[in-house]
């Protein structure tokens, strides 16, 4: 019979929770990412002063989940928290589950956001989401949100 590698007649313990050696590049990775694409959007909406258009509303006629979160977003980098609300009432939501989930990539052994993100993660949590994100759909839709 083998004997896996690193078996000395005691129970290998696979659950070690380290700290990865690549945590400061992680984080630099995601933080040029993240001033790469807040530059390239700010100076493309600033030279040419063009959003690009939402296919989905432009073939259905219907909001999208995720239509005016451009605008929100470019409210968000000028400051203007009211005016980013005003457009997609679900950024504020959309934001936090993306920053969770980057948090979880940067430090996956930290454990208060490894329980954050396994809770928001699990299938039953995914689908409450999808149905939010159908319900804000059907929502805005039915009352010209």
């Amino acid at each position: 019979m083998a004997v896996p590698d690193g078996f000395h007649g005691r129970v290998l313990n696979t659950d070690v929770r380290k700290p990865p050696h690549n945590i400061w590049l992680r984080a630099a990775l995601a933080f040029t990412a993240v001033a790469a694409l807040v530059s390239l959007y700010l100076l493309g909406v600033e030279l040419t002063g063009v959003m690009p258009r939402c296919l989905f509303r432009d073939i259905t006629g219907w909001s999208c989940p995720g239509c005016g979160s451009q605008r929100a977003l470019h409210a968000l980098l000028e400051g203007d928290l009211t005016e980013a609300w005003s457009y997609n009432y679900m950024i504020p939501f959309t934001l936090a589950y993306v920053a969770i989930c980057g948090m979880h990539w940067i430090l996956p052994y930290s454990t208060h956001i490894g329980k954050i993100y396994r809770c928001l993660t699990t299938p039953r949590a995914l689908y409450v989401l999808l149905g939010a994100v159908i319900a804000w759909t059907v929502a805005r839709n039915m009352l010209g949100i």
